[in-house]
């Protein structure tokens, strides 16, 4: 009987750490961290105030920059790999794939660019909201 009780105890208390984590996820912030995704890059931009959201906009913007450097290698390889198959490549294949290399290397520097900025904002950002108790954030 004893052990029963202790058990139902030990589960509901891990219902309620799992209720509280999924519901701190849904909302974007555990310990302070908040992820920035395409669907809420706007409003993180427009809300920023701490270093935690200035970070999160910098890794977003790394991420980014990472996937158009990826993408432009992928386009590097595949306008090589049509070259190297038996000649040279049709104009539109290659007009194709200079014009994608050219484009994803703007974007990879305009997002490095991005993910500098929300970094340097995140240096000068203050510590902590206004009004708020020192070393805690929002």
């Amino acid at each position: 009987m004893v052990h029963a009780m202790r058990f139902q105890e030990l589960c509901s208390r891990a219902l309620l750490v799992a209720v509280c984590i999924s519901g701190a996820v849904a909302f974007g912030t555990v310990a302070g961290a908040q992820t920035v995704t395409d669907d809420n890059v706007a409003e993180m931009m427009q809300t920023a105030s701490t270093p935690a959201a200035f970070q999160a906009l910098s890794a977003y913007f790394s991420d980014k920059a990472e996937q158009a450097t990826a993408a432009g290698t992928r386009h590097k390889k595949m306008l090589a790999a049509v070259g190297q198959a038996g000649g040279k490549p049709p104009y539109v294949w290659t007009s194709h794939c200079q014009r994608l290399i050219r484009e994803s290397n703007a974007q990879a520097a305009d997002y490095a660019a991005m993910a500098k900025a929300y970094r340097k904002l995140a240096a000068a950002a203050p510590k902590s909201a206004p009004g708020a108790p020192a070393g805690m954030e929002h």
